[in-house]
């Protein structure tokens, strides 16, 4: 579960899916309704990925 204030000051929140995987590293994706869709448009009017639609990462083992 992840809550967050959006840009128009609005406390938000809803369920992400995390994949964690053996080597230390994670893919994470939150619903569209809540994170919009895997492309969104930017300021100059270009289709572009959304990076809030998935992302991944990775955990430090020795910590």
């Amino acid at each position: 579960m992840i809550t967050f204030t959006d840009d128009q000051g609005q406390r938000q929140e809803g369920k992400f899916e995390v994949q964690a995987n053996v080597d230390a590293t994670y893919v994470a994706g939150g619903p569209s309704k809540l994170v919009g869709l895997a492309t969104i448009t930017d300021t100059h009017g270009n289709d572009v990925t959304n990076p809030a639609f998935e992302f991944d990462g990775a955990f430090d083992p020795d910590n």
